[in-house]
């Protein structure tokens, strides 16, 4: 299977600036060229027998990657019918999850979820269509924290919660990971606070101690699995950051301790900033009373509290902080499968991102954060052909990164979409 991809536009995800007449070679699943046209190249390397993508007059940017995403089939919205839902149920509909996500350009996936460490080895063995994914299993969640506030027992929410366990303590927390790395995880997620949605004043303070963070990172570490942390609140990312914990999702408040840590700590941070800004609309949880939250302009505490977490966004972005797409996807109802990534591409930009910027955090960061930099995130000599052709071009305007604009989505070399236009080379 060799194909030669010839005339676009090219944004490799590196930020190098974009080749505006390009030429990609893919043979088998491997780019084995990317850069400049070459006339001496393509007689060299592309005989007839290639096939010939015409992207002349398009964008060839890589595969988005979403870092944060639950590949749960939950139908409900209730907390509740997250347990009490078919297991059987649930798996089926996040088949289709994934398939979403592949049609709107989502290549890869970091999936937390009990579905995501079977979907992997089904879309592995093109038993399914999906995005690769990195699959985390479950996360840890303490007793009386994030998952546990549904009044259900605790045996029925550690047997059907879709995507967490309630574990305690170094010990339990050693044997829970041992347990996920048996089962396939290719990382770890905890839950360091809860997310708010049990409506108790104390849910975004730290949940996990230092030494129940550090034992889950000294286990990560021992088969170099990739480690994040759920965090909404300053002194619980400051612990997070100590134990060792690079991948910080949400960030929900930031110092400047915080953001000096963060810098000399090469952290890598996932602001879920769409769904962050969509759940002050949800109802899902009260709004926590931030210190300082009237230094912001806004009428309302709602209006105050958006301003503040794009604030809190800014910051890390100017300190030039390592930013990776993470769009927390959870459920069709509320965070539709794909758009909701690409929505979080567009709010990053909203946000003052710079566009080059906000396709490097779609792709490059994305890949270093789940440890497979060395496979997939760029569009460069010897990864995996994992891209986009879109009609438009995106650093015009980020919303040309949408499933209609674009004509061609490859992953491993393969076409899961592509039009007419782009195989009809002449």
């Amino acid at each position: 299977m060799k194909k030669v991809i010839i005339g676009g536009r090219l944004i490799d995800g590196t930020g190098r600036n974009p080749v505006d007449n390009s030429l990609i070679i893919v043979e088998n699943e491997y780019i084995t060229y990317a850069g400049e046209i070459n006339e001496s190249v393509i007689a060299e390397k592309c005989p007839d027998q290639y096939e010939k993508i015409d992207a002349r007059g398009l964008t060839v940017i890589p595969g988005i990657i979403d870092c944060h995403i639950h590949l749960c089939g939950i139908l409900g919205k209730d907390v509740r019918d997250w347990v009490l839902e078919s297991k059987t149920q649930q798996a089926i509909v996040s088949v289709t999850e994934a398939e979403r996500l592949i049609n709107c350009g989502i290549t890869t996936v970091c999936d937390v979820s009990q579905n995501g460490l079977y979907l992997k080895k089904l879309v592995q063995t093109s038993k399914i269509v999906g995005p690769r994914i990195i699959a985390c299993g479950r996360g840890l969640c303490r007793l009386g924290g994030y998952i546990d506030f549904s009044g259900l027992p605790v045996e029925a929410i550690n047997e059907l919660h879709p995507w967490a366990v309630i574990c305690d303590g170094v010990a339990e927390i050693r044997k829970c990971i041992r347990k996920l790395v048996r089962e396939g995880a290719d990382g770890v997620k905890i839950w360091a606070t809860s997310s708010g949605v049990a409506k108790r004043p104390t849910d975004t303070d730290q949940h996990y101690s230092y030494e129940e963070m550090q034992i889950a990172v000294e286990e990560a570490e021992f088969i170099k699995m990739p480690i994040f942390a759920h965090c909404k609140s300053i002194q619980v990312t400051k612990t997070a950051l100590s134990a060792g914990i690079k991948n910080i999702i949400h960030g929900g408040e930031l110092d400047e301790e915080c953001l000096e840590l963060m810098k000399q700590k090469n952290t890598i941070f996932m602001p879920t900033l769409k769904t962050t800004l969509d759940w002050l609309e949800y109802n899902y949880d009260e709004i926590p009373l931030r210190k300082n939250l009237n230094a912001y302009p806004g009428a309302t505490i709602e209006e105050k509290e958006y301003n503040r977490i794009k604030n809190n966004f800014k910051k890390v972005y100017e300190r030039e902080i390592k930013i990776a797409v993470a769009s927390d996807t959870f459920c069709q109802a509320v965070t539709p499968y794909g758009v909701t990534t690409l929505q979080e591409l567009y709010a990053m930009a909203d946000a003052g991102m710079s566009l080059m910027d906000v396709i490097v955090s779609a792709t490059k960061i994305g890949a270093e954060a789940i440890g497979m930099s060395q496979f997939i995130g760029t569009i460069e000599q010897g990864k995996l052909a994992d891209l986009l052709i879109i009609e438009k071009n995106p650093l015009e305007d980020i919303r040309h990164i949408s499933p209609e604009n674009m004509s061609l989505i490859m992953q491993n070399g393969q076409h899961i979409k592509s039009d007419e236009r782009c195989i009809d080379y002449e």
